[in-house]
């Protein structure tokens, strides 16, 4: 009985449930980000491999990254696109394997407050609205909880 209770997976279909555990948008987001810092890196002549940079250097370049990281048309990034980056860049260096806290950790004081002065700089220039789809009118609403549905 026991022996049907419990399944014997394979190294690969264990590796196949973990690989599933981030949501497709969670894995893209992770992978641009560490791609635009890279980009960043590379373009101020720095080693792009930010698993082999060491704390304080990466400190130093998310300080910043933030700052100057901007939009493909020249314009700084929103609130939101500031905060995704910075936490794909902490996920993919956890799930690289790194001690690096990019968020929490105090080796990463320096590139914190730069964060924290740019989101407050994007608050001041109005890049922190949050944009809201319009409500639904209520006559369609009425018009929603009365319909059935058919699949």
């Amino acid at each position: 009985m026991a022996a049907n209770r419990f399944a014997a997976l394979s190294a690969e279909e264990k590796q196949h449930i973990l690989d599933g555990k981030d949501a497709k948008k969670t894995k893209d987001v992770t992978k641009y980000a560490v791609n635009l810092l890279r980009e960043y890196l590379e373009a101020k002549g720095e080693p792009n491999d930010i698993k082999d940079i060491s704390a304080s250097d990466l400190d130093k370049h998310l300080s910043s990254f933030y700052m100057e990281a901007r939009s493909r048309k020249g314009e700084k990034y929103k609130k939101s696109t500031i905060v995704s980056l910075r936490f794909g860049i902490n996920r993919y260096l956890s799930d690289s394997g790194s001690d690096c806290d990019i968020i929490k950790g105090k080796d990463f004081k320096k590139s914190n407050d730069a964060f924290k002065a740019v989101v407050k700089n994007l608050k001041e220039v109005g890049k922190a609205a949050v944009e809201h789809y319009e409500s639904i009118p209520p006559g369609d609403m009425e018009k929603l909880h009365n319909s059935t549905l058919q699949l």
